[in-house]
């Protein structure tokens, strides 16, 4: 694999982890503890770090960042995630077959959720 980082060579724009959150219908003005965004759950316990621009869920498993949040929530790889991120920094990118919002806005199916536990039981903090 060949890493571009030459003159000309511009990285993508990390989205801000409060609107990739809002967009998924988490509200969250500052950090602390939230419901998970992830699976469904009635008590919060989903870390979230602003400053850091990090999320941990001490229920699921799920650590990470706004990249890793949109490629779990939308069942797609870092390439298509950068892509769909584009939608949060302001930056229109559309090269492949589908467009930013109908990558955005399809659900994930055959996914049960509230049933199951995906941690692999041992936690690490993700920063």
């Amino acid at each position: 694999m060949r890493i571009r980082n030459g003159p000309g060579f511009e990285p993508t724009p990390r989205p801000d982890l409060q609107e990739v959150l809002r967009h998924y219908g988490c509200y969250a003005e500052h950090s602390g503890n939230y419901l998970c965004v992830v699976h469904d759950e009635t008590q919060p316990s989903m870390s979230v770090d602003l400053e850091k621009q990090l999320l941990n869920c001490m229920s699921c498993g799920f650590a990470g960042d706004a990249f890793s949040l949109i490629m779990e929530k939308e069942q797609v790889d870092f390439k298509r995630a950068t892509d769909s991120a584009a939608q949060f920094t302001g930056e229109a990118s559309d090269e492949g077959g589908t467009g930013v919002s109908s990558v955005l806005g399809r659900k994930r199916p055959g996914v049960s959720h509230g049933k199951g536990n995906r941690r692999s039981g041992q936690w690490r903090r993700p920063w």
